[in-house]
C-alpha cells in the first residue's frame, strides 16, 4: 500500500516537473560548483491509427450475353413446295420372249438378206439359231449364232414354232444391220453382180438394162403386194477410192421422174466382193401401182475421181455414169 502510495506522488511530480519546466536549472552544490539538470519533456508515444482495410472492388461486372432468338424457319409459298413422290405401280413390260430355230440342211450363213451379198460360211443340218427378225419379204431371217455371230438365212432353211412371234425390221435397219455384219470393203462403175432368184426378189438394179445385166436383172417382174427396193453399187479398189466416190459422189435416181430424196441415208457398208471393195445403196420406195415403171440413173462427180480401172468427174474418161430400168408390178 505503501508502495503504491510512493508510485503515485512520483507520477504526479513528474507531471508537474514537465509542467513547470521547459528549460535546464542550476542547483548550486555544497561545494559551490553548480549542477545542470535538463529536465526532459516526455511525450506520451503518438497513438497507433490502424490502416483502413483495403475493400476488394470488383473490376468489372459480368454482364450475361442475350439469349441468341434463332430468326423464323422460312416457310416456302403453297407452289414451292415439294410434292412428295409417290411411287407408280405400273407394271414393268415383259420383253418379248427369244425365239428359237433349227436348220433344216446346209444353208449359206450371209451377210445380207439377199444372195447378193457373201456367204461367211455354211452351217450344217441341225444348227441351233435364234432369230432376231426378218426381211419384208419374210423370205430371210436375222439369225444369232452360239458363237455371238449374226447374219441372213434364208427362211425357208430354218424350222421353228415361233414364225408369228419374229418381229420385222423395216428397210432401213436392215441396211443397218448389214452393214454391221460385213468385213470391210468398197465400189468402181457399175459393177457385175451375181444373179439371184427373181421369183424371190423385191430389189431392182436401177440400171437392170444396161447389156450387160439386162440378161440377169431385166424384166422384173413383182407383185403389188410386195414393197419395192431400188439399189445401185459402186466398186474400186483401195479403201480410199471407195471414199472419194462417197465424198465427191453425186446420185441422181428417179422412179417415174420423180426423185428419190435421201439416198444417202440407206448406204450399206463396204465389203469385199471378187477382188474388189464394194459399198451399195438400198432405197425403199414402198408398195407402187400395178403397171411398167422406170428407173433413170445418173452419177456425177464434184472433182476427178479413180476407181483403180479408170477415171471419172471433171477432166476424167467418164464425166458421168447413167442407166436405166423398166420393170412391171403386177
Amino acid at each position: 500500500m505503501v508502495a503504491t502510495r510512493f508510485r503515485q506522488r512520483t507520477w504526479w511530480l513528474a507531471l508537474l516537473v514537465v509542467g513547470l519546466l521547459s528549460a535546464s536549472c542550476d542547483f548550486p552544490l555544497n561545494n559551490g560548483q553548480r549542477v545542470v539538470t535538463k529536465v526532459v519533456v516526455l511525450t506520451s508515444p503518438p497513438t497507433m491509427t490502424l490502416a483502413p482495410l483495403l475493400t476488394m472492388t470488383s473490376r468489372f461486372t459480368a454482364t450475361l450475353i442475350p439469349t441468341v432468338t434463332p430468326l423464323p424457319t422460312n416457310t416456302l409459298p403453297a407452289s414451292l413446295t415439294p410434292t412428295p413422290f409417290i411411287p407408280t405401280t405400273a407394271p414393268t413390260p415383259t420383253p418379248a420372249p427369244l425365239v428359237q430355230g433349227s436348220v433344216r440342211s446346209t444353208v449359206n450363213f450371209r451377210v445380207g438378206p439377199s444372195k447378193d451379198f457373201d456367204a461367211l460360211t455354211q452351217l450344217p443340218s441341225g444348227t441351233q439359231v435364234t432369230l432376231l427378225s426378218y426381211d419384208e419379204t419374210k423370205e430371210w431371217y436375222l439369225v444369232l449364232l452360239e458363237d455371238g455371230r449374226r447374219g441372213w438365212v434364208q427362211a425357208t432353211f430354218i424350222d421353228t414354232d415361233g414364225a408369228d412371234l419374229v418381229p420385222q425390221l423395216p428397210a432401213i435397219a436392215l441396211t443397218q444391220v448389214a452393214q454391221a455384219t460385213v468385213p470391210p470393203a468398197p465400189p468402181t462403175g457399175i459393177p457385175t453382180l451375181r444373179a439371184r432368184n427373181p421369183n424371190n426378189a423385191t430389189d431392182v438394179l436401177a440400171y437392170c438394162d444396161l447389156p450387160r445385166f439386162k440378161a440377169a436383172f431385166g424384166n422384173r417382174s413383182i407383185s403389188a403386194e410386195n414393197t419395192v427396193t431400188i439399189y445401185w453399187t459402186w466398186e474400186a479398189r483401195t479403201p480410199e477410192q471407195i471414199q472419194d466416190h462417197i465424198d465427191y459422189g453425186k446420185y441422181e435416181v428417179k422412179l417415174d421422174d420423180k426423185v428419190l430424196e435421201n439416198w444417202s441415208n440407206y448406204r450399206t457398208g463396204v465389203r469385199q466382193k471378187q477382188g474388189k471393195l464394194e459399198v451399195i445403196w438400198f432405197v425403199p420406195v414402198g408398195k407402187l401401182t400395178a403397171g411398167e415403171h422406170t428407173i433413170d440413173y445418173k452419177v456425177t462427180w464434184s472433182q476427178k475421181i479413180e476407181d483403180g480401172d479408170t477415171t471419172y468427174g471433171p477432166g476424167g474418161e467418164n464425166e458421168t455414169d447413167t442407166g436405166s430400168c423398166k420393170f412391171t408390178v403386177r
